[in-house]
């Protein structure tokens, strides 16, 4: 592996990261909220990560990309459930 290549990752990853993130709040307040409601459309998106994953080179990206996508609706949900039941 050149170093190349190895930048060619490293940035794929930030980038992944990056989008990721945007998704996800893209994700949450598109449906304003609510958990079923945005479970659906995170299997929409989550479907249209694996079809985007079909490109070699670009795999740490995506790979990174649809982990931290998964953790963060995955850690909003129990959130808002919490705080339902508190109030």
């Amino acid at each position: 592996m050149t170093s190349g290549q190895s930048m060619f990752g490293f940035f794929g990853a930030c980038h992944g990261t990056f989008l990721a993130a945007v998704f996800s709040i893209v994700i949450w307040y598109i449906v304003d909220q609510k958990n079923s409601r945005s479970l659906s459309f995170f299997g929409f998106s989550s479907s249209r990560d694996v079809l985007l994953f079909e490109v070699p080179s670009f795999h740490p990206g995506w790979l990174v990309a649809i982990v931290t996508q998964v953790l963060i609706i995955g850690t909003s949900l129990p959130a808002t459930q919490n705080y339902r039941m508190a109030h």
